[in-house]
């Protein structure tokens, strides 16, 4: 399965440990866009992020893929924080 760098950040996001659910979902609206100079991948997609605690970071990222062509996306995290 070949590793592929599709997205880009628009800009740097702010330290998202002190927002709320609803700020960290606007905090990453539109921060991910499709590289200009991907190349173009027919297979299944699987974004993979370190730790999911509110899903913002998957949903804006397979966003950018959706929008992007990508029809079949995925993903995988490595730990989940539990919400208080």
């Amino acid at each position: 399965m070949p590793l592929l760098d599709l997205l880009v950040k628009t800009k740097q996001p702010e330290d998202q440990h002190h927002l709320t659910l609803n700020e960290r979902w606007q905090a990453l609206e539109n921060i991910y866009a499709y590289r200009p100079d991907a190349v173009k991948h027919d297979g299944d997609i699987i974004i993979v992020d370190d730790i999911y605690t509110t899903g913002a970071t998957i949903h804006h990222c397979a966003l950018a893929l959706k929008q992007a062509g990508y029809k079949k996306i995925y993903s995988l995290c490595v730990a989940h924080t539990p919400r208080a």
